[in-house]
């Protein structure tokens, strides 16, 4: 069992690498540079927030090839047994997507924020310096898919020219009451319940557990697209959904399109 287990981690390890050497030249992964604001519109409370740390790895660690990290990576041997980290300070974060592309500098602490994003699928890009900042490449983690209500984390550490990520997203509204007075909850609520053949019930169950709408439409085998735009509920329909749930016609203010601010 254990020799199994052996070469299917090796077999794993070999596919990693594989990605990176032949995705390494590909645009989602890294970015040319700062990006500005892009986005028209008010989130209003149902806007997506991203926030997150990037840290300077150092040590031995700093000169390892993006293969070597990836194969760390693979192996379960983390960024802080592998060098010492400190904080990565006016790094040029990015988030591209349905909103647009939004841009902002990591604090002394390197931490970064953006509020109000418009629902969908984000890259997630760092460039790190000034006149010209280098564009980093991003070792998983490149992309980040968030709703409305939802807190997504981005934290990575850059060794040379690689940005070892992780991505997690959490619902920051999880009552029952509270998605079925919102719009763009109810909404996206309803079309992943639609499109899985499920009870809206058990779609607002797993929300209450804490799920990003991201990880909720995975595991409804549900394609992402249905949290972005274009899959909005029109009055009639957002009613007849309350009506059936015994919540009457009333609604939230919710809205499922936004403006992104970058803010650290």
């Amino acid at each position: 069992m254990r020799g199994r287990a052996q070469v299917s981690a090796l077999l794993a390890i070999f596919g990693l690498v594989a990605a990176v050497v032949y995705g390494c030249g590909g645009s989602s992964s890294s970015s040319t540079g700062p990006s500005s604001f892009g986005a028209s519109g008010s989130a209003g409370n149902s806007g997506a927030v991203v926030q997150g740390q990037l840290l300077r790895g150092s040590g031995s660690a700093q000169g390892e090839s993006v293969i070597f990290v990836v194969m760390r990576s693979a192996l379960g041997i983390g960024i802080a047994e592998a060098a010492p980290t400190t904080p990565l300070a006016d790094a040029t974060v990015t988030l591209s997507g349905p909103g647009g592309s939004f841009a902002t500098q990591t604090d002394a602490s390197g931490k970064f924020s953006f509020t109000g994003l418009t629902p969908g699928t984000y890259t997630f890009s760092v460039c790190v310096g000034t006149t010209p900042c280098v564009p980093q490449t991003v070792v998983n983690g490149s992309q980040i898919t968030v709703g409305p209500a939802d807190l997504g984390t981005i934290n990575g550490t850059v060794l040379n020219d690689t940005v070892l990520a992780s991505v997690d997203v959490v619902a920051e509204s999880v009552t029952a009451q509270g998605i079925l007075q919102n719009d763009a909850q109810l909404c996206i609520a309803s079309r992943i319940a639609q499109a899985s053949n499920v009870p809206l019930g058990t779609i607002i169950t797993m929300r209450q557990q804490h799920m990003g709408w991201g990880k909720i439409a995975l595991q409804q085998n549900v394609p992402a697209s249905v949290i972005g735009g274009g899959n909005s509920c029109d009055a009639s329909e957002l009613n007849s959904i309350r009506a059936a749930n015994g919540q009457g016609n009333g609604h939230g203010n919710g809205n499922a399109n936004g403006k992104g601010k970058g803010k650290v």
